[in-house]
């Protein structure tokens, strides 16, 4: 019992220390990070002293849809790998997008009881506010991208945004229904949205409000009518407001001026380039693709059809539908809209949805409406943010509320 306590521990540790994969190392000829060697450590560690006390077959069981899909997924993005040439390339970007995420969700699933899987989320809440802290602190201190956005330690403001955003989730969510933490909930609500702010990603802010509509409208419905219900809607209204003062904030503001101007360099006009020329690229290569390392190279190879670009570096298609299709042909589409099939019917059909249900649901609906704008799957982070929604999905014993 012991033993198992710790490994469920270890898990907490790894997604509490999820931005970790920036550090980065080499073994032999593959690229990993601190993040990959702690998965690793917790998988050798639970195959050396839980593997024979382990309920493979109900695991099974109860996610055998969702392991075709996955099956479909990683078929894919190796199908398209070597079907252009880049095997050794693409090998440790799998590894990092796919095989590690679903390692993770797999030993959590074994080891983490019913009754704690919430502790995940609310460990990945406080990985989220200690990041948002953090970043004020880099706001302070004036280190901030050429154009004034705030980006901390990540690679780009919007890698930010997209760590932060299910953190706001989260803590909507603990405020709502684990009304014991209401007061440390509001704190930690108030510092991610300072942080998410001043990223100016425009994108989390829209589908985080919309998600965020979802939550608390499902949490309203739960709840017998009365003043509780009428506490709801003025959250509800709460959120509009919040949301059209983040806007209505960026009035003098170049980057929301030029937002909807196609002709100049704006991040819309730019990515209605991207979207353009991955677009034609899907058309081309609509069954095996391009491979999760090539997009770069082939994004530049296509500017003959088009005018000339207006951003050149582009590692992503900066949409989740078109990366999945191009990175794994028609297999990994077809594998990621199955995933999403059977996640959003198994969690709707159940008409009476448990708290975690539905932020499950809303950090999945942020995931898909953020990603029509950015690539909100592929990093380290993110990945397994979102495969951690699909432990819901273990059989309920009872509500997760406390």
């Amino acid at each position: 019992m012991k033993k198992l306590v710790s490994l469920e521990n270890l898990i907490y540790l790894i997604v509490f220390s999820l931005p970790l994969y920036l550090i980065r190392e080499q073994v032999l000829f593959l690229r990993t990070n601190v993040l990959e060697n702690l998965i690793m450590g917790a998988f050798i560690w639970w195959l050396i002293v839980f593997f024979k006390y382990a309920k493979i077959e109900n695991f099974y069981f109860e996610y055998r849809r969702y392991l075709v899909c996955g099956a479909l997924i990683v078929t894919g993005f190796f199908w398209a790998a070597f079907s252009n040439g880049q095997a050794l390339q693409s090998l440790s970007i799998i590894k990092s997008w796919l095989i590690f995420p679903l390692i993770l969700l797999f030993v959590a699933a074994d080891v983490l009881p019913q009754e704690r899987l919430k502790n995940i989320f609310l460990v990945y809440a406080a990985s989220t506010f200690l990041v948002a802290v953090i970043s004020i602190g880099y706001l302070l201190l004036g280190h901030l991208t050429y154009d004034g956005r705030l980006m901390a330690f990540f690679n780009s403001p919007n890698y930010l945004a997209m760590y932060l955003a299910p953190g706001v989730l989260m803590s909507l969510w603990a405020r709502t229904f684990l009304k014991w933490k209401m007061k440390m909930a509001l704190v930690f609500l108030a510092v991610l949205l300072v942080a998410l702010f001043f990223t100016y990603s425009y994108a989390a802010f829209g589908a985080v409000f919309l998600s965020s509509l979802v939550v608390l409208w499902m949490a309203k419905m739960r709840i017998p009518s009365g003043s509780s219900r009428h506490l709801f809607l003025k959250e509800i209204l709460a959120a509009g407001l919040i949301f059209i003062l983040f806007f209505a904030a960026q009035a003098g503001n170049d980057k929301f001026s030029n937002i909807w101007e196609l002709r100049s360099r704006s991040s819309l006009a730019s990515r209605a380039m991207i979207w353009q020329a991955s677009s034609r690229m899907v058309k081309d290569n609509l069954i095996t693709g391009i491979g999760a390392a090539n997009f770069q190279k082939t994004y530049l190879a296509y500017q003959k059809f088009f005018p000339p670009y207006l951003e050149w570096a582009v590692p992503h298609p900066q949409n989740i539908y078109l990366a999945i299709w191009l990175f794994g042909g028609l297999l990994g589409a077809v594998g990621f809209l199955g995933l999403l099939f059977f996640f959003f019917r198994d969690l709707l059909k159940n008409k009476s949805q448990n708290s975690l249900e539905i932020l499950a649901l809303g950090i999945m609906l942020y995931i898909l409406l953020h990603g029509l704008f950015d690539t909100t799957y592929f990093k380290n982070d993110l990945a397994i943010v979102f495969w951690l929604n699909f432990l819901v999905l273990k059989k309920a014993t009872g509500e997760l509320e406390s």
